[in-house]
């Protein structure tokens, strides 16, 4: 929210060879489309893979975890989560299903965003799909589990709604113009869903969702062959 207030202050302030990398993915999309055309049958196995790494690795890195042989069961529904932490795998299975298979047709809105959070509680009886009702703290910990620092504190929960409704509208418009790279917009909306922090669980697998669905209606779909939350999670420090 803050970051779209003044984007040209912020996105101006590209160093050069980040532009220049940014220039290098765009143009990556062209050989995607055509090794997409070219290998299909390949495609269709990194697909399944990518998924697969996507449910386990995006919940790991909260430290959310299950059997690999049953994360594989749980991703191709044919089992039933047996408990909590199989819950949140496969529901967040189920958002990242809907967003390959619908990305386009998806509208940026407040209601989608509450939707997602809904259903990637849609096997556990924790309540999915509200606001936060408490305030929330980003922190840093020792390894014994001490506080050290609290980085910064999410949106109180009365504003967290109108600030959901102002990013997601000040997104929406500044995607229009094309005046910035579609990657530093998704960047900053990110940045700024997460200084929010809209719900009491779950904002790190959110984040990582609507990072890959705005990524798939800009053009960058390599999301769906590769997993983007597997490369996260491998460099989990920097992240």
């Amino acid at each position: 929210m803050q970051t779209f207030r003044d984007l040209d202050k912020h996105l101006g302030m590209v160093p050069a060879q980040s532009a220049a990398a940014l220039a290098d993915a765009s143009a990556g999309r062209g050989r995607e489309d055509a090794f997409r055309r070219q290998n299909p049958q390949v495609l269709e196995g990194l697909m399944e893979v990518a998924l697969i790494q996507s449910s386990v690795s995006s919940n790991a890195i909260e430290q959310i975890t299950a059997a690999p042989g049953r994360v594989t069961e749980l991703v191709q529904d044919k089992t039933a989560p047996k408990d909590r932490s199989e819950e949140e795998i496969a529901g967040y299975r189920k958002v990242l299903e809907t967003i390959h298979t619908s990305a386009e047709h998806i509208p940026l809105t407040t209601s989608v965003v509450l939707q997602f959070h809904r259903d990637i509680y849609a096997f556990s009886p924790v309540p999915g799909g509200h606001f936060k009702s408490t305030q929330n703290e980003v922190a840093r910990f020792e390894p014994a589990g001490h506080k050290l620092a609290v980085i910064f504190e999410g949106t109180t929960p009365f504003e967290t709604p109108m600030a959901m409704d102002e990013l997601n509208e000040r997104y929406a418009e500044a995607a229009k113009p094309g005046t910035h790279a579609s990657l530093l917009l998704v960047g900053s909306y990110v940045f700024d869903f997460l200084m929010i922090h809209p719900f009491n669980d779950g904002n790190g697998r959110m984040s990582r969702l609507l990072t890959l669905l705005l990524l798939y209606q800009c053009g960058h779909e390599v999301g769906r062959f590769i997993s983007l939350e597997r490369l996260v999670e491998e460099s989990k420090e920097t992240y």
